[in-house]
């Protein structure tokens, strides 16, 4: 799993290369946007959710934006749902996560499902063929809870960069 920083002047293209080389093909997948827009840190999947759907011309199934989170609360839920409106398509998963400080600001594609949810202590099911994870704090729920201007625009540019990423795969 190769961590690309969001710092790179081709973070974008770095990013879709790695996704191209585990996606066949992105119309096969439901993007899964977990996060809650009420904790700057793990606002990243509703913000790709939310840029992806404004600016992507062809037709991608996406859940979790800026308007409808998924979180902890309503994720079987939305899994679910999923299985059953879709069951053909495979889940690729935008999540935020947390690592040591040469991690912070990188974003990671991962082959397979991840546990949502590890970054609070919440036990979550694992889910997700395909995950593309950015790291957004240091580990600790003091670090991931604070809301300080450079995490807000930290968040921004990984949300930016990834969902240009998606955008260059679909």
């Amino acid at each position: 799993m190769e961590s690309i920083t969001v710092f790179r002047n081709n973070a974008a293209e770095l990013i879709s290369e790695n996704i191209k080389g585990t996606v066949q093909n992105i119309e096969d997948y439901v993007l899964l946007c977990i996060g809650t827009g009420g904790v700057v840190s793990d606002s990243l999947g509703p913000r790709v959710g939310s840029l992806v759907k404004n600016n992507l011309k062809k037709p991608l199934i996406i859940y979790g934006d800026d308007d409808n989170n998924i979180n902890a609360q309503n994720l079987p839920l939305a899994v679910d749902f999923i299985h059953i409106m879709h069951p053909d398509k495979k889940i690729a998963v935008i999540d935020a996560a947390v690592g040591d400080s040469t991690e912070v600001g990188c974003v990671q594609v991962v082959s397979g499902g991840i546990s949502p949810g590890a970054a609070t202590d919440k036990t979550l099911p694992k889910l997700g063929d395909v995950s593309v994870l950015g790291v957004v704090s240091l580990r600790g729920a003091q670090n991931f809870y604070s809301s300080h201007e450079d995490r807000v625009t930290l968040v921004q540019k990984m949300a930016q960069t990834i969902a240009d990423a998606i955008i260059n795969v679909a």
